[in-house]
Formats: C-alpha cells, structure tokens, sequence
C-alpha cells in the first residue's frame, strides 16, 4: 500500500500547526506553504486555502501511527513504552534510507511494525523539545536555585523562574561549567560547577543591577526580573538535549529555543519571553563561531544584551572567584546530588558475578548500550556496597 503524502508545518501568522500539501516558492527559496482543504462536502471540495509556514517546522508524515492510531511525523518525540525510552523520529540515511526513531536506544533504531505497536507520541521537538531531557528532579532543581528569588521584585516573573528551573535536565547537577576543564575558575569545574557559575552569574549580575545607572537604564522591575532569569536560563541546555559529555557549541540558540518554547504554569506574555531568549542566545558575545568560522549565534545586539555578555564573562573568569553561599551548600547536601555511578557502587566482581546470574533482560540491555536498562536489570543481583 502506497503511503499517504502528507506534511505539517507551524503558520508564520500564528505559530500553529497546519497540515496539507508542501509548496514551494521557485522565486523566493527561502519561504514555504502549506496548502490544505478545509471544506469539502459529498466528496467535492468547496474551498481551499494556501498558507505561509515557518521552514524549519516543516514535518512529513512517516506512514505509521502509533499505538494510540495517531499519525507519526518527522520531529515527533515518541516513548517505546517496553522500557520507557525516548527519541525523535528522524529521516535515516545509513545502512538503509527511510524514517527512524533517533536515540531509543542510544542509536537509530530502524522502523519495526512490532516496536510501533508499543510506541507512543508524546510531543514533537518544536513544541516541547525538553521532552528529550532528563527532568524527573524537578523539586530538587527548584529547592537548589530558591535562594536567588530573593532579589526577584516581581511575584509573577519570579513564579515563572521557579517553574523554568523544574524544566532544566537533570545533568545540571553534575556537570561543571567547563566540560572540558579548560575554562572557569577551580570552583566551577568541580561537581556541580553549573550551579556554581549560575550563582555566581546571578551574585555579579544584581551588584551591577544596584548601581544607579544601571537602575535608571533597566528601569522597570520586570525587565530587571527578565535579566535575573537569564543567570541560570542561559546554560541551562549546555551539554544539549541529549546531555552530551561536552559543552555543545550552539547551546545558547538551544536555550533560547528551550525559552521559547517551554510553556509552564505560571507563564508570563511572550514579549518577556522574547527578551530572555534573545539575552540568553547573545550570551556568548564575539565567540559565536564554530570551529569552521561559520557564525552560528547572534553577537549581542542592544545594551541589556551586551550587559548579560560582560556578567557572564566576569563569572567565567579562571581568576575571579567567589565564596559559595552556605545556604547553596547545605542544600547541596540536603538533595543528595552525590550520585554514584554503578562502577563507584560496586567492586568489578560484584558486577561480573551479578551479570552472570542474570537473564536475557541484560543480554538485551548490553546489545542495545542501553545503561539504564543494564542497572535496572541487574540491582536485584547486586549488593549495595
């Protein structure tokens, strides 16, 4: 059977989601359309309409439905509910051609009609593209960053801080500032150097705030509160979606996405949403190239954004630090952020013993790299040390 033509795309106007057939545009490449039908009534179509859509959205239709018999496009975020991971629907050109699910297990995983069975849509990566991350530590992140909504002067952009925080993946807690332990003071490239900078970002970016000048150029509480979210919202996709072992180079255009993009309970208008998102993908300043030379970031573009650049330096200093709050640090421990990995647990041949007592489900986990799966098929064998 033929599989049905079909893309989506979010409309220019409005940023919703339309279906229909893909246009293209011979004398203007850069702009594309979706063209659908909206009134057809005893099979004749009565009306029709042509609508501009963002590019970069534009999403094909793989075929295939779910469990739940909704349809899977390109960009999806799907859940394989036989052990719980996530990845997004990909178009595959490897060892074979066509659609593909994208880090379910750590790898591209070919369409298998027994697999889709058990898979189902959960969002799309422009819509919630933290659906990718790690964010089950949501109390834990709000209790570590509570103590900076002490200098908030707004209730409602103070409650939005609270809720973002919740939504920043879960690997903030233990990685540096410097992934590659180059850059940053001592401090910031230990356990936790993140946080670290965030607090300090956020201790240099209020002194400055309590200037006069500064008060007078930055001079309503909310753009001063929209500022403050910028310390810690600023690196808060560092490692990437997917929680890379380095820093990804274009992580401050991932935050502003990330900004963008994530709705919460206490949300505030989208022209302070704007403002966070264009402070925090300026962030970088004049190192906003890649290793080709190619400019992939904005440098900053007004003087909120050049004042966030200059905070963000300052905190990154290899020669300027600063005492860590006790508060920071009795919180810290209170989290029990000191995770240890399952070699720091457990001696080689507790570890060697358990797999052989272990079943296929280990077997499986090993074929498939999957970590989690392998720790959670074997903690009934193993022993905590």
């Amino acid at each position: 059977m033929n599989k049905e033509i079909l893309f989506r795309a979010k409309r220019i106007d409005n940023g919703e989601w339309v279906e229909g057939n893909y246009i293209t545009n011979e004398r203007d490449e850069e702009k594309a359309y979706i063209g659908y039908l909206f009134d057809v009534r005893n099979g004749a179509v009565h009306d029709f309409d042509i609508v501009e859509v963002i590019p970069k959205t534009i999403c094909e239709y793989t075929g295939i439905t779910d469990k739940n018999d909704q349809k899977i496009f390109e960009g999806d975020i799907v859940q394989y509910l036989g052990i719980g991971s996530v990845g997004k629907v990909v178009w595959y050109e490897g060892d074979y051609i066509g659609f593909a699910v994208d880090e379910i297990y750590n790898s591209v995983q070919q369409y298998d009609k027994e697999m889709f069975d058990e898979v189902e849509v959960i969002g799309n990566i422009f819509d919630k593209p933290g659906m990718l991350m790690n964010i089950e530590r949501k109390e834990e992140k709000q209790l570590v960053f509570e103590p900076l909504l002490k200098d908030f002067e707004t209730e409602t952009i103070a409650e939005y801080f609270r809720d973002m925080v919740a939504e920043i993946p879960d690997y903030i807690f233990t990685i540096p500032s410097s992934t590659s332990g180059k850059y940053h003071n001592a401090t910031q490239c230990e356990r936790y150097g993140q946080i670290y900078h965030s607090y300090m970002f956020a201790s240099i970016l209020n002194h400055r705030l309590r200037l006069k000048p500064n008060r007078e150029k930055y001079n309503t509480p909310e753009i001063r509160d929209c500022m403050r979210c910028v310390s810690v919202f600023h690196d808060a996709v560092k490692c990437g979606w997917n929680g890379e072992q380095y820093t990804v180079q274009e992580h401050p255009i991932l935050a502003a996405e990330w900004v963008r993009n994530t709705h919460v309970d206490h949300d505030i208008p989208d022209e302070y949403k704007e403002m966070i998102a264009c402070m925090c993908e300026a962030h970088s300043g004049e190192w906003n190239k890649n290793k080709s030379g190619e400019v992939i970031m904005p440098e900053p573009r007004n003087d909120m954004e050049f004042f966030i650049h200059e905070c963000d330096i300052l905190s990154s200093r290899a020669d300027i630090d600063m005492l860590l709050p006790d508060e920071l640090k009795d919180i810290l421990v209170g989290v029990n952020t000191e995770e240890k990995t399952m070699e720091e647990r457990y001696t080689v041949e507790q570890i060697i013993d358990a797999i052989t007592q272990a079943d296929e489900e280990v077997m499986s986990a090993i074929a498939f790299k999957d970590r989690k799966m392998l720790e959670d098929a074997l903690k009934d064998f193993l022993l905590d040390g």
